[in-house]
């Protein structure tokens, strides 16, 4: 993880610290989690961590921050094996709930603590978590776009669909626990959308993709 630090501090540190923060954030919320609490986690001082990042605040920016920017960077790798639009459309949603697979705590983290509605966006650097979330909705926007383009989904407003797909996706990592089968979920995405693209054209049936 890249951060801009105060002062010279190992990224074995920043590590350990962040991950501690993750997973007690994750579980109990950031008000019921204390600095000291972060810090014998991490096997540090809390003295650190507040010379270092000052906030629970910014541990939160930072961390919501970091999940966004691996979430963008899986997710345009995924798109890049992609050879029509609505392989790509298939593609941007699996690779959000591998990622929920994957990525536990992530999801978690994000779906408990709702970054985007906590920080002032209006402060510096907050209004880079903002425009990476546009950035990972808009990639969505362009799958339906170029669908558009090449004549092949029904005319529909990318922009409108990208915030229901973010809703969704917000939505399945609220409801994510153990008894949620996330394949299925995705699945059930998958169909709804094709649905609404393709209303003129063979519905996809995930049964028999192979």
């Amino acid at each position: 993880m890249t951060i801009q630090a105060r002062g010279p501090m190992s990224e074995n540190s920043i590590d350990r610290i962040l991950s501690a923060a993750l997973k007690l954030f994750a579980a109990r919320g950031i008000a019921g989690v204390s600095i000291q609490e972060v810090a014998d986690l991490a096997g540090v001082s809390a003295g650190t961590i507040i010379y270092h990042f000052k906030s629970k605040n910014n541990l939160l920016f930072i961390l919501a921050r970091d999940i966004l920017v691996k979430l963008v960077q899986k997710t345009k790798t995924a798109l890049d094996q992609a050879d029509t639009p609505l392989k790509s459309v298939h593609t941007y949603i699996d690779t959000f709930f591998e990622f929920a697979i994957n990525d536990r705590h992530s999801l978690s983290f994000l779906s408990k603590l709702d970054p985007f509605n906590t920080l002032d966006f209006t402060n510096f650097p907050n209004i880079d978590l903002y425009l990476i979330k546009c950035q990972y909705v808009n990639m969505f926007a362009e799958c339906i776009s170029d669908g558009m383009r090449q004549g092949l989904f029904t005319e529909t407003d990318p922009k409108t669909l990208s915030l229901l797909i973010w809703t969704i996706f917000s939505g399945a990592a609220c409801l994510y626990s153990e008894d949620v089968n996330m394949i299925n979920m995705s699945n059930e995405v998958k169909r709804t959308i094709s649905c609404r693209i393709q209303a003129r054209q063979q519905i996809y049936d995930p049964s028999k993709t192979a």
